[in-house]
This record gives structure tokens, sequence and C-alpha cells, in this order.
């Protein structure tokens, strides 16, 4: 188990990915750091919110432009795109401020899994297509499609999305 102490460094930590991202989901992702942290687990947000902008320029990454491919979606195509995903990382130091992503230990992306779903959370390393072992999103079943739909009617505003989400969730 990790101090209180750390684990309030991983919470802190991951404010700044949390910026813009739906409330629920703030609350169940702290919870989940928490829970990991209870199980030895050093684990933060990394990256929340991204426009699509955001999201077409890392789809570029490692296709049209230097560096590693990091995702499979382009704009519209992630839940990060209307602050419903988040990406949890292991922190490699957790003596120092902020989240410092590490690989070192893959193993304890594995349980991740189902701390998620005692969180309320969905895991991208359930997906059947491609595991995305860092992602957790709260959707309230809504497909992307609708996510882009309800965005797009609204003006290009999440609060429209996440009233969809709330409703869904509420029901």
């Amino acid at each position: 188990m990790l101090t209180d102490d750390v684990v309030q460094t991983l919470l802190d930590g991951s404010q700044p990915a949390l910026v813009g991202v739906h409330p629920t989901l703030i609350v169940r992702v702290m919870n989940l750091i928490t829970h990991l942290g209870n199980e030895d687990i050093p684990f933060g947000a990394f990256m929340g919110l991204r426009t699509f902008k955001q999201q077409d320029a890392l789809w570029a990454q490692g296709r049209t432009l230097p560096g590693k491919i990091v995702t499979k979606a382009k704009g519209g195509e992630s839940f990060h795109n209307f602050g419903l995903a988040v990406d949890m990382v292991e922190d490699g130091d957790v003596t120092r401020a902020g989240i410092q992503w590490s690989w070192s230990n893959n193993a304890d992306y594995l349980k991740v899994g189902s701390v998620t779903k005692d969180c309320g959370l969905e895991w991208g390393g359930f997906w059947k297509a491609f595991k995305d072992y860092p992602h957790v999103q709260l959707t309230g079943g809504l497909s992307l499609a609708e996510a882009n739909k309800i965005y797009f009617d609204a003006k290009e505003d999440n609060n429209a999305v996440w009233e969809a989400v709330d409703r869904r969730l509420a029901a």
C-alpha cells in the first residue's frame, strides 16, 4: 500500500491532465488512483481532453510526421476529444512532482483493468479490436458517432455530449 502522501502526490500530479474532462470522470479517475494506490500501484492521469486538432497531430506522428505511432484515432475518433477519456500511466518516480510516465512494470497495466471496472469506468485493455492499456473512459454507452453528431449539432460544445452521457448514466 502506498502512503497517503504518495497517493496525494499522484492525485495532485494528475490535476493538469483532468482539466476539461467530464466532472464525473474526474471523480472516478481520482477514485481509481486512490484504489490503485491502496494496492501499491502508483498510477496517475497523464492525458485527458484533446482537441480534434491535437488528436490529428498525434495521429500524424509516425505517419506523416517524425516519431513513433501513438494513436489509431484521428480527430473525432476518440472519446478524448469529448473530455470523456483519460490515459493513466505508471509513475516511475513518485517522489517528484507531476507524473513521470514509466513502462518499467508492464504487469501493473494489466492490474488496472479490474480496478477500473470497480470504479465505474471502461478500460481500453478489455477491447477486442486492439488493446489500449493506459486508456479509461466514461461514455454511458454513447457511441463515437452519437458523440460527434451531438457535438457538431451543438456547435462544437462538449457540454451537450456530457449531458447525453449524464442522461444515460442516470437511466
